[in-house]
């Protein structure tokens, strides 16, 4: 007997680095489309999305089959969805990296009926159409006898291009960007699998490090597709792939196809170093097709932790990779890993200045975290060494192991200080640099606040939201080690004003002197100081303390933050108020005055 109601749900506790964005669950847009032919009745409920109880759901849909995709720090929501779907009579089904790493574990809970381990598309069509496990490869679950049935391992999809397009009609929620709100988000997967078998890497586990491709032809028409399902407005992919330069060929065969077409598209991608150094050619074909940005790991410029987690490539490789990119105007982004065995303090605190040396737009410090399923957690723990058994906490923010180099959650400030390192202010006036190279004119200054914004909002999420409890000791970590003496030299180098359009502010604001301080407790601790002259930037100083001379000068008291680590708009409204009175006496005030009309005509 088949199943004929099925209800697929992604959980809302998704987080932390390796997920900032991953906001669309395209993997089960992928099993709905498997299935939709051979069910009744199938739909997809995203419950961060969502402001109704996951009972609601189970009321309205009244599935017989519950579907539910699992990440580590979604571990205890996940299971207890599935004991309300229980509860309401519906069997209950989970998948993805975390349960096909822990699969016997899944298999035992007495909520759950199937586990499907690796690529779910085949394997949850025959669950779906035989209505049980008997004879579906790559399933577990418990017999009558209690005792844990593994299945045998289906084999890897090999045509890519014979899976139907993922079910975008089913979703309830537009996907936006976070800031720029009239930009839609999509996904796009081009490929799966990836050659590499880094230790800490989830992918080996659920594609055994198989690459295959999908063909020039469907990706285009898919890309079409969805772009006329948005409106043809402007859109945004995030690609899939852990490789996106695995078959050179096919993506410049695509790039071929994509670029004449002129659509309000870009996308961003992982890929590795090395096919980048590989083929400079193809990388300027993406960038002309739409690719503005490139994410490669590149874990350490430790020679032995890239020989210790098998990462595959040198750092020989970074320098030349970026410097490709950004001859294109395109963002070379970086991942480190922190806080690996036998990595010490010093050794870490290197990593931003690396970081920048080699031409990083942007770059990432996660914490090193064992996932099951990888070569790296199956060794600590096989030591004994994971000490956390919070899954909320797997999220590349925590630390979850001991390091005998370094104390326990000693990691995670130096975290902090990592970003603080790196993310200084000409760290951001070099990503406009590369997008004026990249599109030939300069981005309005609220354009440009609004991309500020967004990286706030990714950096009080790191700092607020994934550190509770202690994120003000973060807050001020990253203030202390964010002043930085070539700040000044650099950013007078870079001519803001010929990166952002900005002349009518200029001109309204005049000669001026403008100075955020943050306090805490009666005492500065940094300031970022704005020099405007002769209707230019001049340039943009960092200090420790506080300086005189400011003719605006908005002081944020950070004990604010203690009290209200998340502030209603009632409190931020509050907050507004008071750094606005931070500047006394006529001559600030009226400053101040030019400063908001400057804002408000730009």
């Amino acid at each position: 007997m088949s199943f004929e109601r099925v209800l697929l749900v992604m959980p809302s506790g998704r987080h932390g680095l390796g997920f900032a964005l991953d906001i669309i669950p395209t993997g089960l847009e992928y099993l709905a489309a498997s299935i939709e032919e051979c069910v009744s009745d199938v739909h997809i409920v995203d419950l961060k999305m969502e402001d109704r109880p996951f009972d609601y759901f189970l009321r309205r849909f009244k599935p017989d089959l519950v579907g539910i995709s699992m990440c580590a720090t979604e571990h205890a929501e996940g299971l207890e969805i599935a004991r309300q779907a229980r509860k309401r009579g519906a069997v209950t089904v989970v998948g993805n990296y975390h349960p096909t790493g822990l699969a016997g574990f899944f298999a035992s809970e007495p909520d759950l009926d199937f586990v499907v381990r690796g690529e779910g598309e085949a394997t949850f069509r025959d669950l779906v159409a035989r209505g049980g496990a008997e004879g579906v490869a790559g399933v577990s679950y418990r017999a009558q006898s209690g005792a844990v049935v593994h299945n045998p391992d289906r084999p890897l999809i090999e045509d890519l291009d014979a899976l139907p397009f993922p079910a975008r009609h089913l979703r309830r929620h537009a996907y936006v960007k976070r800031i720029d709100r009239t930009a839609r988000r999509d996904v796009l997967t081009l490929s799966r699998g990836c050659r590499g078998r880094c230790t800490f890497c989830c992918e080996p586990s659920m594609s055994k490090s198989v690459p295959r491709f999908r063909s020039p032809e469907p990706i285009l028409n898919e890309i079409v597709e969805v772009y006329a399902r948005h409106g043809k407005g402007r859109l945004s992919f995030s690609v899939t792939d852990p490789n996106a330069l695995g078959n050179a060929e096919i993506m410049a065969a695509l790039c071929d196809r994509l670029a004449p077409l002129r659509l309000d598209v870009e996308f961003g991608c992982h890929i590795r170093a090395d096919a980048v150094v590989a083929h400079p050619e193809v990388i300027e074909k993406m960038v002309k097709a739409g690719f503005f940005s490139f994410e490669m790991g590149i874990e350490s410029p430790n020679p032995r932790d890239l020989q210790a987690t098998k990462k595959g490539s040198g750092t020989e490789l970074h320098e030349k990779a970026c410097r490709i990119i950004r001859a294109c105007g395109a963002q070379p982004l970086g991942t480190f890993v922190i806080g690996l065995p036998d990595q010490t303090e010093a050794e870490i605190l290197t990593f931003p200045d690396y970081g920048r040396r080699i031409g990083l737009s942007k770059a990432a410090f996660g914490i090193a975290t064992p996932f099951p399923g990888t070569a790296f957690y199956k060794d600590l723990d096989e030591q004994g060494l994971i000490f956390e058994s919070d899954w909320t906490k797997f999220d590349e923010m925590h630390s979850v192991f001991h390091n005998s180099s370094l104390p326990d959650r000693r990691v995670e400030h130096l975290a902090t200080r990592c970003m603080s390192r790196f993310w200084t202010a000409d760290q951001l006036l070099d990503i406009e640099y590369l997008d004026k190279i990249r599109k030939g004119r300069k981005k309005s200054i609220s354009q440009f606040g609004r991309h500020v914004r967004e990286l706030i909002d990714m950096g009080q999420n790191a700092l607020v939201q994934l550190q509770e409890g202690d994120s003000l000791s973060h807050i001020l970590e990253f203030l202390r080690d964010a002043p930085d003496p070539s700040t000044e030299e650099k950013t007078r180098a870079l001519k803001i004003h010929e990166l952002i359009e900005m002349d009518r502010f200029l001109r309204i604001l005049g000669d001026q002197v403008i100075e955020i301080t943050f306090d805490y407790k009666a005492q500065a601790l940094t300031s970022w100081i704005l020099e405007l002259k002769n209707r230019a930037v001049d340039c943009i100083k960092v200090i420790s303390g506080a300086q005189d001379g400011a003719t605006v000068h908005f002081r944020l008291d950070l004990a604010f933050l203690e009290r209200h680590p998340r502030p209603s708009w009632g409190q931020r409204i509050l907050l507004a108020g008071k750094l606005l009175r931070s500047n006394r006496g006529l001559a600030r005030r009226v400053n101040l005055a030019r400063l908001i009309l400057a804002a408000a005509f730009n």
